[in-house]
């Protein structure tokens, strides 16, 4: 019997939303893609940030790190001291795994927690230690805010947003009814000339013989008809001349 395949491993991506969904505002405050500073050299960014803003919980920044294959656990793992330029600043920092079998518990620092999916959310795979962050700097502070003013908008530009989707809304409803109206006036005016009613109820085969006719004729059938018809006229006449001739020439031979 052969061993049912595993699941592929979440994406970054994927695993991204879920951590948004876990710590979600106003509770939070999550940042993505973040470098410990303004500068081009400060050190290399981090997945993840979530500062936590009610102070009845515990005024806390916490870091992640995604990973979605094997081979990136590991280059993680090889280097850790790489996570240090922002880990410096957290309260706790966590590995964040596409798939639970990627990395184990006692493969990760001492002081780190891993984080991985279960059902259709994460679960703490092992809880990472309270750290001892240090002060945060000036250039930590510039990038969050930097972070934080380009990905919100201001209630008044909410409202603006809203109120210019409506108004679209509302234009391509009234030109789609405007366009109902046109064709239902059409199907009228067909109805009056030609004696066909066409409507939702009206079979396809009827439509498509109604349509087949109609385009034959704006191609010039009436006009093949008639020449058909004038042909056959022809003939047969030319026959007529034909068959009286014969007749005349039978009786004088008989005579």
């Amino acid at each position: 019997m052969s061993k049912p395949q595993k699941k592929k491993p979440l994406t970054h991506r994927q695993i991204a939303t879920l951590l948004r969904k876990r710590y979600q505002p106003p509770e939070w405050v999550v940042f993505e893609e973040i470098q410990p500073g303004v500068g081009w050299d400060v050190g290399r960014r981090t997945d993840m940030l979530a500062l936590s803003t009610w102070q009845s919980r515990g005024l806390r920044l916490l870091g992640f790190e995604i990973k979605s294959s094997r081979a990136d656990v590991l280059k993680e793992l090889a280097d850790p001291a790489k996570a240090e330029a922002t880990a410096r600043f957290c309260d706790f920092w966590y590995l964040v795994l596409g798939r639970a079998d990627l990395c184990g518990k006692d493969e990760v620092p001492a002081t780190w927690g891993l984080i991985a999916p279960h059902g259709t959310g994460l679960r703490i795979v092992k809880h990472a230690e309270s750290l001892n962050p240090a002060p945060w700097s000036r250039d930590l502070v510039c990038m969050l805010m930097r972070r934080a003013s380009g990905n919100s908008i201001s209630d008044q530009q909410r409202a603006a947003s809203v109120e210019e989707g409506r108004k679209q809304g509302l234009d391509t409803a009234a030109w789609q009814v405007k366009r109902l109206e046109e064709l239902e006036a059409k199907i009228k005016l067909f109805k009056k000339h030609t004696g066909i009613e066409l409507s939702a109820w009206t079979g396809d085969e009827r439509v498509a013989r109604i349509g087949g006719l109609v385009n034959e004729l704006l191609n010039g059938g009436v006009e093949r008809y008639h020449n058909k018809l004038r042909y056959l006229a022809e003939n047969a006449q030319r026959l007529g001349k034909d068959l009286a001739k014969l007749l005349e020439q039978t009786e004088e031979q008989g005579g």
